[in-house]
């Protein structure tokens, strides 16, 4: 097992997750946990990227997204940035995305 501490790198995919875990409502100790790290670090990281705990409930789970990614082969970082991206790049996808949650 990988020590936990402050992650060797911030890259696009541990801070898509990292947004992604904060909009949902984890804690900063559960995010640590989930991402192998301190809560110093995500503290920190959220700090630098001027994010906010919110007070929302947990509504999302990673769960889909790993099973998703083990299907293609992918890591789980690594589909939630091409989903984000498609997201970007759709602006009628994102609205429908959106509307058809409600």
């Amino acid at each position: 097992m990988a020590s936990r501490g402050r992650p060797k790198e911030w890259n696009e995919g541990k801070i898509a997750r990292l947004g992604m875990l904060m909009g949902a409502g984890w804690s900063c100790a559960r995010i640590a946990q989930e991402m192998d790290t301190t809560e110093g670090a995500i503290r920190s990281c959220a700090r630098r990227l001027k994010l906010h705990f919110s007070k929302v409930p947990n509504m999302a789970t990673l769960r889909n997204f790993h099973e998703a990614a083990l299907e293609r082969g992918k890591e789980k970082d690594d589909l939630i940035i091409e989903v984000l991206g498609i997201l970007n790049s759709d602006r009628a996808l994102l609205e429908n995305v959106i509307d058809d949650r409600g």
